[in-house]
């Protein structure tokens, strides 16, 4: 039930690899519980080779994709972060 922020993600290329930050939300009003999507993202990362980490933290093949999760406006937002596993983690 996410839908993709296209204005709000960005993608570029460091020396150590690509950044890639995407943005989903949900709509006003058909919002699921956070723990709803979490628990989505915990069962569908793993067959796709995504080795679960600590705090909604995913790491494959030299990549780690983090997950953060918010309440704004009556949404749920996700914003997806993915960046080369020795890349620093970035805001919260």
């Amino acid at each position: 039930g996410l839908t993709e922020a296209v204005e709000q993600g960005v993608q570029f290329d460091s020396p150590a690899g690509r950044i890639v930050t995407a943005v989903a939300q949900s709509s006003a009003g058909k919002t699921p519980p956070i723990s709803t999507v979490r628990a989505f993202y915990r069962r569908v990362l793993p067959p796709l080779g995504w080795i679960a980490g600590a705090a909604d933290t995913y790491k494959r093949e030299g990549e780690r994709l983090t997950l953060r999760f918010e309440n704004a406006g009556g949404r749920i937002i996700v914003r997806i972060r993915l960046v080369p596993a020795a890349a620093s983690p970035g805001p919260k």
